[in-house]
């Protein structure tokens, strides 16, 4: 076959043995190739033994592939350097910054050719524009100028049988890394070497485990999750060969960054804009807002209603990359970034605060006030909790509050495109194989490296990005904080607060405040939630009364409880007219725990 020149395939010495089940004829000298090198390519990819360091070059991904060609490519998710699955994958759409693979071994009747066409040209348009422009190039290192993008039965596999969960996709960053080794480089024999995502694939009949997947359902989920995706390949690659970090990125703050660009194709599919407070009305004025909400917000939405049904036991930064983590984080971050870019008449709130113990008295003057109290922990260290004591006297008087019990987030989407109950997005494997990557690969990135240095790469630049301005031209200033939390050679809270140039703890404190009074109360203040009104939109997507947990306190009480760092509990408290109440806080045994602090906004 005659090569076009479009795309530089692996050379000889990369290739690896090949699953021919339902390869076609045509690329029988592909497989005789492989063949003839299996040995060597099996001694390379030993599950488990040391790899012995070569004098010889590392190979780099050579020659031409074109639309029809059929490589081997390993698609197991489960392992990073070991392991490895390949199954043949066909070329079967090019676009200027993407390549579409399909796996040979894939469900009969899924996509067409013009299904693949399309995901080429959106990818290129829309997918690729927003992230880069907002969060920086990814790196080329098999020098094809594309990503690949591999629609493989293997994604389905991940899900067991009789699951109501999905896994949309995934990025996996042994990719980054190179497949042979000398003395410049450790070497991850299960490495693809190139820039690739992996994708669910159309199963009509469930053959795969059961577990039916319609063309139409994985047509709908596949840009976010490539949006997503990307994300974690920019920021991987950019700290691994760009920014020369030592680590990778934190979890919380990883998927943190890849949740907000779910949100950023949100805005750009739907034509609204950050710090619009979007309530439900303006979510649903058009076919193309409430569609734009259920296939890239509807996900972020419920995750943070996670948070809010258990936000005393949940965090932005905590360590277990829970549902109600993320929503946390996605959250704090879109909070952070619209205090910052605040361009409104911003003032302080009329919160009354106290920190580690001490007394708030209020007095409610010729009408009966009613009172939010927010007790949260701002240490930044997730992963820990503190109790604390709450004491009312005088004054005070029940009041009757709609209390949601805590249950698991369904995805809760607009009730006109609702469509039936389809499987929720399964992030439990994306955290197992985000803890894969810091154990198996951290200890080779310093290598690597080298071997990159050694490739002569152009590192991609920051000023590449303003090719694709015009995708981030109405929220700019947002883009320029997702970029320093990416070009970063700092990780986690540090990198966090370097990039809003804030006190954390105090953002933690106050965007805690706003889960309980945003819309409520205290407007234009840093109480508020510029660019959404969940209380809002929570009621009206049918999910019962808005899902933050707060109980009435009813006359004289002595409470006890706990919240864990960057959690927060509420009460409402309703003082009667011409009546003073105090409130007191503090810590077991009369302790003070600096960390705890006592905000009370009057909202009535």
């Amino acid at each position: 076959m005659t090569k076009s020149g479009i795309f530089p395939a692996r050379s000889p010495i990369a290739a690896r043995p090949l699953n021919t089940n339902s390869m076609p004829a045509r690329n029988s000298s592909l497989i005789a190739t492989c063949c003839m090198l299996a040995l060597g390519t099996l001694i390379s990819c030993k599950a488990d033994g040391p790899v012995t360091p070569s004098t010889d070059p590392i190979p780099n991904p050579l020659g031409l592939l074109s639309v029809g060609d059929v490589v081997p490519l390993n698609v197991n998710g489960e392992t990073a350097c070991s392991a490895a699955i390949y199954h043949a994958s066909r070329v079967v759409a090019v676009g200027s910054k993407s390549i579409i693979f399909s796996d040979t071994l894939n469900p009969k009747n899924g996509f067409a050719t013009a299904d693949f066409q399309r995901f080429a040209a959106r990818f290129d348009s829309l997918v690729y524009p927003l992230d880069v422009a907002n969060f920086g190039e990814p790196t080329d290192i098999d020098k094809n100028g594309r990503i690949a993008i591999l629609f493989t039965r293997s994604v389905n596999e991940l899900t067991p049988r009789g699951s109501n969960q999905y896994v949309g996709g995934f990025a996996f960053s042994r990719d980054l890394f190179p497949i042979a080794g000398n003395p410049r480089a450790q070497a991850c024999p299960a490495s693809n070497q190139g820039e690739y995502f992996y994708a669910l694939t159309p199963d009509p009949a469930g053959t795969i485990n059961g577990n039916v997947r319609t063309t139409g359902f994985v047509d709908s989920v596949t840009t976010a999750v490539l949006a997503h995706e990307l994300t974690h390949l920019i920021n991987a690659s950019r700290r691994l060969y760009v920014n020369q970090a030592a680590d990778f990125e934190e979890k919380w703050l990883d998927e943190g960054l890849a949740h907000i660009a779910e949100e950023l194709l949100y805005y750009r599919e739907s034509g609204l804009t950050p710090r619009s407070n979007i309530d439900l009305p303006l979510s649903r004025t058009s076919t193309t807002t409430r569609t734009a909400y259920n296939l890239d917000m509807s996900g972020n939405g419920s995750r943070y209603r996670s948070h809010l049904l258990t936000s005393a036991a949940s965090s932005p930064y905590a360590l277990d990359d829970s549902l109600a983590t993320r929503g946390a984080t996605w959250s704090f971050l879109r909070y952070a970034v619209d205090r910052v870019n605040a361009s409104d008449s911003f003032a302080a709130g009329n919160g009354q605060v106290v920190t580690g113990s001490g007394n708030i008295v209020l007095t409610a003057g010729a009408t009966a006030g009613e009172y939010s109290a927010t007790i949260v922990n701002v240490l930044l260290t997730g992963g820990t909790s503190s109790t604390y004591t709450l004491g009312t006297a005088d004054g005070t008087s029940a009041v009757s509050l709609p209390v949601e019990s805590p249950a698991l987030a369904a995805l809760m989407r607009m009730p006109e495109l609702q469509g039936g109950n389809g499987p929720v997005l399964d992030r439990g494997f994306e955290s197992r194989l985000r803890d894969r990557e810091r154990q198996e690969l951290r200890p080779r990135m310093a290598a690597a490296r080298q071997w990159y240095a050694a490739q002569g790469h152009d590192a991609p630049s920051l000023q590449s990005r303003s090719a694709y301005s015009a995708s981030i031209s109405s929220f700019a200033t947002d883009a320029e904080v997702w970029m320093k939390l990416v070009n970063s050679t700092t990780r986690g809270m540090p990198n966090l607060s370097a990039a809003i140039g804030g006190e954390v703890a105090g953002f933690v404190r106050d965007w805690s405040v706003s889960h309980a009074v945003d819309d409520v109360a205290a407007p234009a203040t840093q109480y508020q939630q510029r660019s959404w009104n969940w209380h809002s939109i929570f009621p009206g997507l049918g999910g019962g009364p808005y899902p933050l947990l707060i109980p009435a306190i009813s006359g004289s009480a002595s409470l006890t409880g706990s919240v864990v760092a960057g959690g927060a509990a509420y009460y409402r408290i309703n003082v009667p007219a011409n009546r003073t109440t105090t409130v007191s806080l503090g810590a077991p045994a009369g302790a003070t725990n600096p960390n705890l602090q006592l905000v009370i906004v009057r909202t009535k």
